[in-house]
């Protein structure tokens, strides 16, 4: 700042620098203002009192009141705090070292895992799971890490929708740093899940992470060799737990959310997720369901038809669903029919139990923009199972009002303006669309099924690929729009049915259910 001076020598007013000091924020309101050298004498300075005089009504205005300086936290809880991400909402652990990625481009995809991948793979469902479960053990394993920077890098490249074989021979794009990281990931978890304590978690986590790249990738044998893996060894741990506890609780009267055996080393929500590869196996794997251990342990898990259900959250009431479609796929599955008769009744109360027991839940949560999909998704599965296990003679067009409801389930919630055209994990609006495009004698149907196909690709759930569903239900309008009549195709086309797989109507609609 500077001040006009008289100067002397040259007789007139010259601009002159002020001298600095030290600026002072305890000094009285008063100075400040004034911006003069306060003496901080209190109640009152003493330059306010002889500036203003005694005579005078006008005083000095006082001192601000300091906050007082808070006290230092202590170092156990500061390292053990957690500092939520701004944009995701996802606690990161402030107790873990920093993770040392070797390039930049490591750091890119692993934030992009936290940031979108892991919501995307949840679809609503065991959010906590991959926000989570996932990224807490990517912090202890970097096997694991490298795998989810591996899956968001392939999430990344088709979604972009690349156009030629060049792009994915290019040794520097996305497509080829994601196989890399990937394929040393392999080696690594083998080393990783051969010692220690936390094998088993460690393990179920690297075959669910190893199955989501294979899906994406078209892998579809090498990921149902590790869906195999991780549920063959779940269910032996479960079972050692039980013989060693000697607890082995059988719920045949209630109903509850499935749970681990011991969730201080296997959380619940993993267990779940593993749960949901069991019905993808007996779907793929015809001689599944004729598995001893599967049988006994299908045996267990039947409940009371007629019990009410209680669900306390869109993943309890998820839960428990999955757990009738993997009984209801493993009776469809097993080569003898008459075990089917004997479950389908049950099997259908308790569907019909769910729905009742769902629909305050369904309510609430078409409400909310986060969970209306996933909500709406849940409806669409039990109408399916609903319509999979009613009589074999019930076709063509007596079924056509409960197909006019699952398609407009369907239509609502892919035109919502929350749905996602990404890569999920689990099974979601892609079985139901196909089955109402590929099953369906009624053209009006199978046309907006294919219309809503078409529309939410690239989107993929699992091993259910949008693109693919599409071409195969173009191929059966083709051939309900043939020269014979619409009448004729329908009973030429349930003839074959019948003659190859009687009840393929039925899977076709439970398939959706997990």
């Amino acid at each position: 700042m500077h001040v006009i001076v008289f100067d002397r020598n040259s007789g007139g007013p010259i601009r002159k620098r002020r001298a600095g000091h030290p600026k002072s924020h305890t000094g009285c309101i008063t100075c400040r203002i004034r911006r003069v050298k306060c003496d901080e004498a209190k109640p009152e300075c003493n330059r306010c009192q002889k500036y203003f005089g005694s005579a005078s009504s006008t005083r000095c205005d006082g001192y601000v009141s300091r906050p007082e300086p808070r006290g230092l936290r202590p170092l156990a809880a500061a390292a053990t705090a957690r500092r939520p991400n701004a944009s995701t909402g996802t606690a990161v652990p402030l107790g873990l070292a920093p993770i040392r990625f070797t390039d930049g481009r490591q750091a890119h995809y692993f934030r992009l895992f936290c940031e979108e991948t892991a919501f995307d793979l949840s679809s609503g469902y065991t959010v906590s799971f991959w926000t989570g479960i996932v990224l807490q053990a990517c912090y202890k394993e970097p096997c694991l890490r490298k795998v989810v920077i591996a899956i968001a890098a392939l999430t990344r490249v088709l979604k972009g929708g690349l156009t030629s074989n060049s792009e994915y021979q290019d040794p520097y794009g996305d497509y080829s740093y994601a196989v890399k990281q990937y394929g040393t990931s392999l080696g690594e978890i083998r080393a990783a899940t051969l010692n220690g304590s936390r094998k088993i978690r460690t393990t179920l986590i690297a075959s669910i992470l190893v199955y989501c790249f294979e899906t994406f990738h078209g892998g579809g044998e090498l990921a149902l060799s590790w869906a195999y893996n991780a549920v063959n060894l779940m269910n032996n741990w479960c079972t050692r737990i039980a013989k060693e506890d000697t607890l082995l609780i059988q719920s045949s009267g209630l109903v509850s959310k499935p749970s681990s055996p011991k969730p201080s080393v296997v959380e619940d929500d993993l267990v779940d997720i593993v749960k949901g590869l069991d019905s993808y196996i007996s779907w793929t794997d015809p001689g599944y369901s004729e598995n001893p251990e599967v049988v006994d342990r299908m045996r267990l898990e039947n409940h009371d038809p007629y019990v009410t259900m209680t669900f306390d959250s869109l993943d309890h009431a998820r839960n428990v669903l999955g757990d009738i479609c993997r009984r209801s796929s493993y009776y469809l599955g097993h080569a003898d029919k008459s075990l089917l008769l004997s479950q389908r009744d049950g099997l259908l109360a308790e569907l019909l139990n769910w729905e009742m027991a769902y629909a305050p839940i369904l309510e609430a949560a078409s409400k909310n923009q986060h969970t209306f999909v996933p909500a709406n998704v849940l409806q669409i599965h039990a109408l399916c199972g609903i319509r999979g296990l009613r009589e074999y003679e019930s076709r063509g067009e007596k079924i056509l009002p409960e197909l006019s409801t699952i398609l407009d389930r369907c239509r609502s919630t892919v035109l919502y303006p929350h749905f996602k055209t990404v890569f999920v994990f689990d099974m979601g609006i892609i079985p139901p669309l196909f089955l109402l495009a590929t099953r369906c004698h009624d053209v009006r149907i199978c046309e907006e099924a294919l219309q809503l196909l078409k529309r939410i690709i690239p989107r993929r759930e699992g091993v259910w690929d949008a693109a693919t569903c599409l071409k195969i239900g173009q191929q059966h309008l083709m051939n309900l729009r043939g020269n014979r009549s619409l009448e004729t195709d329908r009973l030429t086309l349930e003839k074959k049915e019948e003659d190859t797989h009687p009840d393929m109507w039925q899977k076709f609609q439970l398939l959706a259910l997990d």
